[in-house]
């Protein structure tokens, strides 16, 4: 089979209450011919400026082959053992082109905007206001969850400012149960009480 150039894969595009395209799939292979044909008013322009990213496409699933052919500015790798990001690329037989990496999901953006590569960032960094100049694609379907931990030692003097900290990055945990957590002397303990908290999830638009 010749290889694929461009995959389009559930495209949908709504604009108000009128469905222009609707669960569009298809593939453009190298050496073949790939047209869209259909009436005046069938969507035809509508896909391709979904295409070339004139207009944000309502639905439709990105692909590790599409994300491959860019370079890709991401999180900093991890240094505890082989980063999932590089391995998931390895795995599916394609090349990751990383052009940059950063710690803040911000520089990231910022390195997007001034065309520097695609990013690749987590759910929560992108804000729909703020970032509205910024083409956002779903990707969960690509990608693993990953949890963030907060770590400090068990005998360290926690500031209030530390506490602020923590309830900010996790309301779930405000400074009363943080206190009582320290008190415990096993992890287990600690899971005990953490396994009955209901995490908070952020409706993203």
């Amino acid at each position: 089979m010749a290889s694929e150039l461009l995959v389009v894969a559930d495209l949908m595009m709504r604009f108000g209450g009128l469905r222009a395209v609707d669960d569009l799939s298809f593939a453009a292979r190298r050496g073949e011919i790939t047209a869209v044909i259909g009436p005046n008013g069938a969507g035809k322009t509508t896909v391709f400026n979904c295409i070339t990213g004139f207009y944000r496409p309502t639905a439709g699933k990105l692909t590790l082959k599409k994300l491959a052919e860019y370079p890709i500015v991401t999180y900093v790798f991890s240094i505890s053992g082989r980063s999932s990001l590089p391995a998931l690329f390895e795995t599916a037989g394609l090349s990751l082109d990383v052009a940059l990496t950063a710690r803040d999901s911000d520089v990231i953006k910022t390195y997007v905007r001034i065309g520097l590569g695609v990013g690749i960032l987590a759910r929560l960094a992108v804000d729909p206001v703020t970032d509205a100049d910024l083409v956002v694609l779903d990707a969960a379907h690509l990608f693993e969850g990953h949890t963030t931990w907060i770590g400090f030692r068990r005998s360290a003097l926690l500031r209030a400012y530390m506490y602020e900290f923590i309830e900010l990055l996790a309301p779930h945990l405000p400074r009363k149960l943080v206190r009582e957590t320290e008190k415990l002397e096993t992890q287990e303990e600690v899971n005990r009480i953490l396994d009955d908290l209901q995490i908070p999830l952020r409706d993203i638009p």
